[in-house]
Parts: structure tokens; C-alpha cells; sequence
């Protein structure tokens, strides 16, 4: 901590007396400048003339205004010395011998930050810096969580791809089977003919050009997708050669089946069942009029 020192100094007209004695007075005042209440007096200190000729010392304290008078013998120089609490650096001042003649008054005030203002300071850099070592840290922490949640979610999508996977390559099995057993059930949507279909109307408005087909409502069987439809009627040919146009199952026995199938949107089903007779393949249409909103 360092002062900055400002002084006045007033002396007296010159008059020539030899070896007379004039009153040299002193004032300390110090000024924080961190503080707005002014410049305080420095009470307390001591302050030290030296007599550059004869060696002599003259001492004297300041008072509770910060003021200290002392007796000097004039037509000498003296070396001024102050011990105070903000002058610990300050080097010693030389007073003239005619500055001394008829008396010498002296100001000095000391500018200068407090301790407890550079201790603020020093305090809150060191709070400054915990809090960004903190900052740092829980940023750190913040992207160990994302980077082990990213890899959480990786895991799991590849998980599930794997499902997806499992699941294609097991109804693939499922229709190569069928298909090399021979197809005796055909699922197909059909659109009847009072309806307006030219122009895609009734596709558009409830998206009936696609659906999907499976054993029962658990859906873990898919039997097939449709991704046409017919109007009207729909011969067996066509559902035999089109392969688009219908859901294509085998079933191993004759008798009766429950399906149930989901519109392409997913918002209307079909539910109800079917006959397989022995040597026949079984056309198994899926109204547009017989469709139900899905319950959410």
C-alpha cells in the first residue's frame, strides 16, 4: 500500500535573527480514497527535525487534529522524519534555513487506498476465482452428464435398430415361408363405387390407400402391408398377380381366423375374420364403410 503525499508549506517574511527560535508547526491529514468521508486527521505520529550542522533532534507528536508545534532554532537546515502509519516509504524532507526564520507551517496529506479497501479487493479476487473454479467445474461435471446421456441414447438406438432389424429379417423368414408353401389367404382394401375416388379424393380425406395387416390387436404378427386399393370389385387374378395390392398370408390349416388391420395413417382399423378352406385361396376385403376411428 502506498501513499501519495501532498503538502503545503506557508513561511513567514524573511527577518534576519541570529540564532532566535521560530515555532515550526505540522499538520498530517490522510484521505481514503475509497471513502467519502473526507481528509481525517493523523493523530499519533511522531515526527523528527534533525539538525544538519549540529546533529541536534527535535521532536515532537501530533495532536487529535494531527498537529504538532515545535521550537527551532533559525538560520539552520533540518532534515524532517515522520513515523506514521502511511508514511512508511516517504524519504526524509530537507526544511531551509530561511524557510525557518519567522516560523514554518506545514500540511502534508496522505491520498491513499485503506487496508480494509485492499483487502476487499484481494478478497474478492480470491472470491472471483473459487467462483469461476466452481463455474468450471460444474461445467465440466455438466458435459461428463450430456456426454455419458449421449451415449445412453446411442446405446439405445442401436438397441433398438437391432429390434427393428431382428424383426424384418424374421418376417422376411415369415413370408419366404409362405411364399414357398403357397398363399391361401389375400387381404385388400376395396373402395366401393358411389364413392368419388377420381383424383385420389377418398385417399386424401382418410388415407385408406395403405394398411397393415397383422394376427390379432397385439400386432406381433404382421401378415403383410397394402399399398393400393381397388374399387368396386377386385377379381381373383388381379389380387394374385399384384403383388401391391394385397396383404398375402399361408395358413398351415383350414378353419377360421381372426385379423385385425390399421389404416396408413393410424387413424381408422379393421377388425373381424376369415374362413381357410382346403385348395383355396380366401379374398378378404376391407371395406372403407366398415372402417373404425381408432381409440387414442
Amino acid at each position: 500500500m502506498r501513499a501519495f503525499l501532498l503538502f503545503c508549506l506557508l513561511a513567514a517574511p524573511l527577518l534576519l535573527l541570529a540564532q532566535s527560535n521560530s515555532t515550526f508547526a505540522l499538520t498530517l491529514l490522510h484521505y481514503d480514497l475509497a471513502s467519502k468521508t473526507g481528509k481525517q486527521p493523523v493523530s499519533g505520529s511522531k515526527l523528527r527535525l534533525t539538525h544538519q550542522s549540529t546533529k541536534a533532534v527535535y521532536t515532537a507528536t501530533t495532536d487529535a487534529n494531527g498537529r504538532a508545534t515545535l521550537q527551532l532554532p533559525t538560520q539552520a537546515n533540518y532534515l524532517l522524519s515522520l513515523d506514521c502509519p502511511h508514511c512508511e516509504d516517504m524519504q526524509p524532507i530537507e526544511i531551509n534555513a530561511m524557510d525557518t526564520e519567522e516560523g514554518l507551517r506545514m500540511t502534508f496529506t496522505f491520498q491513499e487506498y485503506s487496508a480494509a479497501y485492499y483487502k476487499r479487493q484481494q478478497e474478492n479476487a480470491v472470491a472471483a476465482a473459487a467462483k469461476e473454479k466452481a463455474d468450471e467445474k460444474a461445467a465440466e461435471e455438466n458435459r461428463k452428464l450430456q456426454q455419458a446421456e449421449y451415449e445412453k441414447q446411442a446405446a439405445e438406438d442401436r438397441r433398438q435398430e437391432k429390434i427393428q432389424e431382428e424383426k424384418k429379417a424374421a418376417q422376411a423368414a415369415r413370408m419366404a415361408e409362405r411364399d414357398s408353401k403357397g398363399i391361401n389367404a389375400i387381404f385388400y382394401v376395396i373402395l366401393p363405387n358411389e364413392e368419388n375416388i377420381y383424383g385420389m379424393q377418398a385417399c386424401e380425406e382418410r388415407i385408406f390407400c395403405a394398411a397393415a395387416v397383422y394376427e390379432d390387436e397385439s400386432r406381433k404378427n404382421l401378415y403383410g402391408t397394402i399399398e393400393s386399393y381397388y374399387q368396386g370389385n377386385a377379381c381373383m387374378n388381379s389380387l394374385q398377380n399384384n403383388e401391391g395390392s394385397g396383404a398375402r398370408m399361408h395358413h398351415p390349416k383350414t378353419g377360421t381366423y381372426k385379423y385385425y388391420a390399421i389404416s396408413g395413417d393410424g387413424r381408422y382399423e379393421w377388425r373381424g375374420s376369415y374362413t381357410i378352406a382346403a385348395g383355396k385361396v380366401t379374398a378378404v376385403p376391407l371395406h372403407l364403410s366398415a372402417a373404425k376411428p381408432r381409440k387414442k
